[in-house]
């Protein structure tokens, strides 16, 4: 099975990445890694990146619930790619928070999201002024 791995991301333009090509969250010297997230943060969180995942997936998208740089940045285009590039693994089955890390003024969430033909790595970054998402990346697991 082929998937294209596609990346969102607020200050990156977005890319389509070769299937073996991992792609991590921009570095920064002011990243302060959390070892594990709250219970009620880790259920709240994880709702949301499954919520906006099926979103993408079904290419209807609120954009109200995104920062306006990845708003624009997240073209139909891409959202289309997206929902194709993931419709051969069929529905997601389980999603789990591996890890928060709070980078300047995003909050990073990295999840791992099973499916019945394998896993994928989900990242979701959070701006923490205004709640909404600011990036957002699918890899292979």
């Amino acid at each position: 099975m082929k998937l294209a791995i596609v990346a969102f991301c607020a200050t990156l333009a977005p890319v389509v990445l070769a299937p073996s090509v991992a792609h991590a969250a921009p570095a920064s010297a002011a990243a302060s890694p959390v070892a594990s997230p709250s219970s009620a943060t880790a259920t709240d969180v994880t709702a949301r990146a499954a919520a906006f995942l099926a979103a993408l997936r079904s290419q209807e998208i609120d954009r109200s619930l995104l920062t306006r740089t990845f708003s624009a940045e997240l073209t139909p285009a891409i959202v289309a790619t997206t929902a194709s590039a993931t419709a051969g693994l069929g529905e997601p089955t389980t999603i789990a928070l591996r890890s928060k890390v709070v980078v300047d003024a995003v909050t990073t969430y990295d999840f791992t999201v099973g499916f019945a033909s394998g896993q994928i790595v989900l990242v979701m970054g959070i701006d923490n002024a205004t709640d909404k998402i600011a990036r957002f990346y699918l890899t292979r697991a």
